[in-house]
């Protein structure tokens, strides 16, 4: 569990990274951020079915 653990950790700083990169003047940070949670989701989910289907 302690490698899932690192691994949700690993795509947290990476959100935070994707984040702080796309957090320009002309786009809006609610939007951004919003754009970031579901892209987020999708990995996480995919990470669950990969993860579980093993």
């Amino acid at each position: 569990f302690k490698k899932i653990k690192s691994y949700l950790y690993n795509l947290h700083i990476i959100g935070i990274f994707f984040a702080s990169q796309s957090s320009l003047p002309s786009v809006d940070p609610s939007s951004t951020k919003t754009n970031l949670i579901n892209f987020l989701l999708k990995v996480l989910t995919k990470f669950l079915t990969n993860f579980s289907s093993k």
